[in-house]
């Protein structure tokens, strides 16, 4: 029996303990505390930490475009209000003013449909309605606002880039939290981030805020903001576990064991994927990947044989025979997504904690062992190890523009601290 078929047979094995535990336990609180051993025990399985870290690399992705979106439609929001609140006959000392500043600077959470950003357009609306009702200038609003006629009323219409759209209609954490069933049927990287979620129920601890802040305690920035938000979100989700009613509960016991099953599966749908083609031809093997993906986690890998076997005379095209010749496989398409999302994170950390000048000194090298290191630690086994893999990840991420042999600061876009060009 080949590795990988062991560690697909062995998978279930391993957790029976654990699984056993959360299928016995009285109530749903119970059955969580043992969740967060399952899963790191799934995680030490040969194979599995690959997969596992592939579905890790993806939502640090999906979270960084969302969290990039965000930043611009709040530069965006921001820069509008500024341009709007002098014209508004406020006393210096008002509620309404000072609600405006705490929330320009990121002073106050937001438990609104649309999060920060929502709050930002309620008080953008709020102030357009003042400024228009005092003053009739409309060159304030130009190229940014206009006026239409629906049903014989005169409606406000914000022109504002697509990024202020995207995150107008993404879904806040509190809905993603009650919504998230709804994907994970079909969503590996999904299923698993609530599966983390929910096993920080035994040791998560909720937001506190002190009956009177000071600067200190207060978010500086729009990244501290959302992790007050998400602490707040995801405290008052886990919190509701605590209650002996279990109509409350946004989870039974039966739900979690057919969700933990639902994960098993997936992983071992992944492994059988790559027993399934360990004897297939290039050309078979992108055919299959294609077909695995467009069709969902839950396409059996019966029918994506079926379909693979059905293009077995296609000859590979050139495209094909050059990715099979510099060895661009899946596998290490996986791989390097793994070891940019390190190396980006460890960039973060060096560019918060270092000088500019011990930046400027500082050796991809140096950054290529730290990648190797984490990915160590974290017990991370890759396709193909190899130095190279390390160093072009350092090369890849590094935030640093260079010219001429110098280090002239941050390449364009780069932004220390959400850490991404």
């Amino acid at each position: 029996m080949g590795t990988k078929q062991k560690d697909k047979t062995y998978l279930r094995d391993t957790i029976s303990t654990e699984f056993n535990l959360i299928k016995t336990s009285e109530t749903i609180g119970g059955a969580l505390t043992h969740l967060g051993v399952l899963i790191a025990k799934v995680r030490r399985q040969p194979h599995i930490d690959c997969i596992i870290a592939s579905a890790e690399a993806e939502l640090a992705e999906e979270d960084r475009i969302a969290f990039e979106n965000l930043e611009k439609a709040v530069a965006w929001f921001h820069e509008k209000i500024r341009i709007l609140l002098p014209h508004v006959k406020w006393a210096p000392d008002s509620f309404a003013r000072a609600d405006v500043n705490a929330l320009l600077n990121f002073h106050t959470l937001s438990f609104n449909a649309n999060g920060y950003a929502g709050s930002l357009l309620f008080q953008l609306r709020h102030l357009y309605s003042e400024v228009a009702k005092e003053e009739k200038n409309y060159l304030l609003f130009e190229g940014w606002m206009r006026i239409e006629r629906k049903r014989g009323c005169s409606v406000e219409v914000f022109d504002w880039p697509d990024y202020v759209d995207k995150s107008l209609n993404s879904l806040p954490p509190d809905q993603q939290l009650r919504q998230w069933k709804e994907k994970a049927d079909t969503s590996l990287p999904c299923l698993l981030r609530f599966l983390k979620i929910l096993s920080l129920y035994p040791t998560f601890i909720p937001l506190t805020l002190p009956a009177q802040p000071t600067v200190d305690s207060l978010p500086k920035n729009l990244l501290q903001l959302e992790e007050r938000q998400y602490q707040a979100t995801v405290g008052y989700y886990l919190s509701a576990f605590r209650s002996p009613e279990s109509r409350k509960h946004p989870l039974s016991i039966v739900e979690l064991i057919k969700w933990i099953d639902r994960f098993l599966y997936m992983l071992e749908q992944r492994l059988e994927f790559d027993i399934s083609n360990d004897e297939k031809s290039p050309i078979q093997i992108n055919i299959v990947i294609n077909q695995f993906f467009f069709f969902s986690e839950r396409a059996t890998m019966d029918a994506a044989t079926t379909q693979s076997t059905s293009q077995e005379s296609v000859e590979p095209t050139p495209s094909d025979v050059a990715k099979n010749a510099h060895g661009h496989t899946w596998k290490e398409e996986t791989d390097q997504k793994v070891l940019y999302s390190i190396g980006k994170e460890i960039w973060r950390q060096v560019v918060r904690n270092v000088s500019l000048q011990a930046l400027k000194k500082l050796s991809q090298k140096d950054i290529s062992n730290k990648i190797r290191q984490e990915v160590k630690a974290r017990g991370i086994r890759l396709y193909r190890d190899v130095p190279a893999r390390y160093s072009n990840a350092a090369k890849a991420t590094d935030p640093r523009h260079w010219e001429s042999g110098r280090c002239l600061g941050f390449k364009k876009g780069y932004s220390p601290e959400e850490g991404g060009v």
